[in-house]
């Protein structure tokens, strides 16, 4: 059993296979704190547990809900410059990618107020997960919904994000945000 690298708990082994478990129906209870303009979730069993010397948020849970707390997470503080370049480096994990991706983490860009509103757990396995984080951005006046799907693997103790390709986090404009269960501060 490998716990979280601040010791949060993991599932037993079997749950991962029960595919009721892992989807999350229903969203998990959640507090929610400031990030900058944003606001990230948070839950004394899920994560985070620690934060770094950097400021950044990180250890999640070796749960469905870890792996959910921390992909809203990364997409909250990537979207916070102080704390985005910081946690990439803690975050990616060694691929042909990484390199790029740390030397962009230091580009300044638009500041964009983004409110997560829902999620769909596309996989988990205890080892890997894969989630879709629905948001609420808006950016220069303009609200959009947009969806986030964010690939993790668990390293060393903590969800991080490959960097085997050059967009570790894929996003794409929504109409609404139908068949995503509502998670929201």
């Amino acid at each position: 059993m490998m716990l979280s690298t601040c010791g949060l708990s993991e599932l037993p082994p079997d749950s991962a296979a029960d595919q009721s478990r892992w989807r999350l129906a229903i969203a998990p209870e959640t507090s929610w704190r400031d990030v900058d303009v944003n606001l990230a979730p948070s839950s004394p069993e899920a994560g985070p547990g620690a934060v770094h010397d950097d400021g950044f948020a990180y250890c999640f849970q070796r749960a469905p809900e870890g792996a959910l707390f921390a992909a809203a997470n990364f997409l909250v503080q990537s979207n916070t410059q102080g704390l985005r370049a910081p946690m990439f480096d803690y975050a990616l994990v060694a691929g042909d990618h990484r390199d790029a991706l740390l030397a962009d983490a230091d580009s300044t860009g638009d500041v964009v107020r983004l409110q997560i509103v829902g999620y769909r757990m596309l996989s988990f396995d205890g080892e890997s997960a894969r989630v879709d984080v629905a948001q609420r951005v808006t950016v220069d006046g303009a609200t959009n919904f947009i969806a986030a799907i964010v690939d993790l693997e668990w390293v060393d103790g903590d969800w991080r994000i490959p960097t085997d390709g050059p967009n570790p986090v894929r996003m794409q404009a929504l109409s609404d945000v139908g068949g995503y269960t509502r998670w929201t501060a």
